[in-house]
């Protein structure tokens, strides 16, 4: 795709501008709404917004050991910004520690048919440290498999490529958190 012939959008970055995890999806939509309806079809939540009130709430959940299901995610950048959108979905465990996780990007690229683009890294929560940080558990091939499950499930995909975007891989994220992929991406077209 060409909107990676820029190496600086194939991966996300720290605070500072480090690499961090290459994109794992790419969405192909006509609308925010219609993204939105996707994830939650798929039995995923828009996380709370970053602000002073919810990480007060988030590290009170912490300790008090509450369910927190949408608690915002860490923050994580991508061409020097924020996320647009970040999505979570509680596993079995249901509880603040333990959850999935996509962070997504509205991107400046349109296709023809008036789409946009708009990519995401997906992760697995496993714990959080220093009270309000969400540590990420290592194999983000699995929690893109599971992310596509979820989302082709939905009967909303018309179109899906898999390509490999970079080689295998692995890396840490800006609180240390060790992470490996195959370096696989999943291009998703919505109806």
């Amino acid at each position: 795709m060409s909107v990676f012939n820029e190496k600086s959008l194939i991966y996300t970055e720290t605070l500072l501008g480090n690499k961090q995890e290459p994109i794992s999806f790419v969405f192909s939509a006509q609308s925010e709404e219609r993204l939105f309806d996707l994830f939650q079809t798929a039995g995923w939540q828009a996380a709370d917004e970053i602000n002073i009130f919810n990480i007060y709430k988030l590290a009170k959940a912490n300790l008090l050991n509450d369910n927190y299901s949408k608690a915002p995610t860490t923050p994580s950048f991508w061409g020097s910004r924020v996320p647009d959108f970040n999505f979570v979905k509680v596993t079995n465990a249901n509880n603040l520690r333990n959850r999935h996780q996509i962070r997504i990007w509205k991107s400046k690229f349109v296709l023809a048919d008036g789409s946009r683009l708009y990519m995401g890294i997906v992760s697995l929560n496993k714990e959080i440290k220093w009270g309000v940080i969400h540590q990420i558990g290592p194999d983000l091939n699995a929690e893109r498999e599971f992310l596509f499950a979820d989302l082709t499930a939905t009967g909303m995909i018309k179109k899906i490529e898999k390509k490999n975007l970079v080689e295998a891989q692995t890396g840490k994220n800006f609180s240390g958190d060790v992470f490996f992929t195959d370096g696989d991406i999943y291009i998703l077209f919505l109806k």
